[in-house]
């Protein structure tokens, strides 16, 4: 029996000294997941681990999510498997950052620091939800990386913005602010009644001590006023973001379900109808009551467009406007409806018919954005001036003409003009001195609002407003609509193009013409034709500027707004 017992103790001794080396493995190479298992086994135990404990082993962890996020990786795998175990230690252990997620902050005074900051606002009848401000902060990093990725695909490289970080990580800082109203105060769901919303919200949190619209910040104000009826109507939904120049804006959005996110919503393709979701109250949600058609009507499609028209507002922060050329819903222009693709980004080949990319005329912008410049000074704070502007209200050929005379003391840099709200024409300019035509083809019969905006190298930004009436016995040319499947392609990969899509207002759409400009120097690559398909093949990696030409019966040749397309 002797040599049996030594056999025994001699097998633990191995089996432990097993264990011992893959703890210490272990320890090594901790995750999120192997800190919340650790826990929670504990916890079932009768056991907790100190709380400085857990907190020692998470704090890292989210310093290497935020890091990771800046390299590039892969978000559909970095957060499928990191961050939202994160959310789940945080809000279901009780560690001290979900304390500090319930308690007031104090709000560090920045001056020109030129950096995306937020505030989880607390109405005075709601409890905090520790798991919404954390996601709030998750967002950022998300955000931070689709645009990096967006101005790299034009061209400008990884430009992206910064944000506030934790004083002792590069976490986002989400400050956490109690309002002094209750959430009906803050909601409307009356039509038009959105800049009273948006009022209400900054002007109380100006009144708590945020800094909202001082010179170098941008704030995102996420509110929680949102709530279900027994009707199933959802009240307090409110996203409206903006920015007075290029040195400040604002956003106030409510949290919406941003307490329930996590990745596998996104691919969640049940029905929202019947569900009952916690943080908009005890009501069920109702197809097409709750939310509109827009939305679709799965789960996964209506937080794609949750998460699109939070960054779609950011955008308009950053002095974005409306693009709808090109755009389709959930599948087009961030600044347009195709906001609501957002999903296909993390997740390209489960959804390849859907995509939410940053237009042409949006990255040239925000490349000139001190938001996106970290690390430059500006010391010219003057804008450009506008000497002469007018819009035609006599069509040339179907097209109406902008004419601008602008100047500036330091270096022109870019002039777009909107018209009723939306973006129609753009082009760079250098130099102090410049006479620009503008030719569009999107304007209405009978009255048009228009809108210039001249930037200059620095950031600065000139706006003049103005109108124009067209008169009904005008003609218009035809209005291109380019379809694009892919944006990222291999060298030599064919890529199939389409402007079936395209309209003439003023007469029958199948009598159209079409020609392709595949590199985007105003020379055309095939000859016109009724298809209005087409396919290319690039030889050669680069960044390519696609563009179609559309010539209706009359002869009047109208050209689509500029895809850009990246070959590797």
């Amino acid at each position: 029996m002797r040599p049996k017992s030594s056999y025994w103790f001699f097998l633990v001794a191995i089996l432990s000294a097993q264990q011992a080396r893959a703890d210490d493995s272990q320890d090594k190479t901790l995750s999120l997941r192997d800190v919340q298992k650790q826990a929670i086994l504990l916890k079932r135990r009768g056991h907790r681990q100190p709380q400085q404990s857990l907190q020692d082993k998470v704090a890292p962890l989210k310093n290497a999510l935020a890091l990771a996020n800046l390299s590039g990786t892969p978000l559909n795998r970095l957060y499928t498997n990191a961050s939202d175990s994160l959310a789940m230690v945080c809000a279901d252990l009780d560690l001290p950052v979900t304390e500090r997620f319930k308690k007031p902050t104090e709000i560090r005074q920045e001056s020109n620091s030129y950096r995306v900051r937020i505030a989880y606002l607390i109405p005075a009848d709601r409890s905090p939800n520790a798991a919404a401000a954390h996601r709030a902060a998750e967002l950022l990093l998300w955000y931070q990386r689709w645009f990096a990725d967006q101005m790299a695909h034009n061209g400008h490289g990884e430009m992206t913005f910064s944000y506030e970080t934790e004083t002792d990580s590069s976490w986002p800082r989400v400050h956490n602010i109690r309002l002094p109203r209750p959430s009906a105060y803050y909601r409307t769901n009356q039509p038009g009644q959105g800049d009273k919303v948006y009022s209400r919200v900054v002007t109380d949190s100006k009144d708590v001590g945020i800094p909202v619209e001082e010179s170098g910040q941008v704030w995102l104000l996420m509110i929680d006023m949102q709530e279900i009826l027994s009707s199933g109507n959802v009240v307090g939904v409110h996203r409206q973001g903006g920015g007075k120049t290029f040195h400040t804006g604002a956003m106030v959005c409510d949290t919406g379900t941003l307490g329930e996110l996590s990745l596998t919503a996104l691919t969640n393709e049940k029905p929202y109808h019947g569900m009952i979701v916690p943080s908009l109250g005890r009501f069920p949600l109702k197809r097409g009551v709750s939310f509109p058609p827009s939305r679709g009507t799965t789960v996964g499609t209506v937080v794609s467009s949750n998460l699109g028209s939070w960054l779609h507002e950011l955008g308009h922060c950053f002095l974005l406007t409306h693009d709808f050329r090109n755009d389709d819903n959930a599948a087009g222009n961030l600044m347009g409806n195709g906001l609501r693709g957002f999903r296909a980004w993390l997740y390209p080949e489960k959804f390849s018919n859907e995509y939410t990319h940053l237009s042409a005329n949006a990255s040239d912008l925000l490349r000139l954005n001190r938001f996106f410049r970290s690390g430059e000074e500006f010391n010219d704070t003057k804008a450009p001036s506008i000497e002469q502007a007018n819009v035609s209200t006599e069509p040339v050929e179907g097209l109406l003409v902008c004419s601008v005379s602008i100047r500036d003391d330091d270096e022109l840099a870019y002039v777009m003009l909107m018209n009723n709200g939306c973006v129609v024409a753009s082009q760079e300019v250098s130099g102090t001195a410049a006479q620009v035509n503008l030719p569009f083809w999107r304007y209405e019969i009978g009255d048009n609002r228009w809108q210039l905006r001249v930037f200059d190298r620095s950031g600065n930004v000139r706006i003049l407003p103005g109108t124009a009436v067209v008169s009904a016995a005008s003609k218009r040319a035809a209005h291109p609509y380019v379809t694009c499947p892919k944006m990222r392609l291999k060298v030599g990969e064919p890529l199939s193009v389409s402007a079936e899509k395209t309209k003439d207002p003023d007469g029958v759409s199948s009598s159209l013409q079409y020609a392709w400009d595949f590199e985007g120097d105003g020379k055309l690559d095939t000859e016109f034709s009724p298809s209005p398909k087409a396919r290319v093949t690039y030889p050669v990696a680069g960044v390519k500027r696609l563009q179609c030409h559309v010539r209706n019966r009359t002869g009047t040749t109208a050209v689509s707004s500029a895809i850009r397309i990246k070959v590797e």
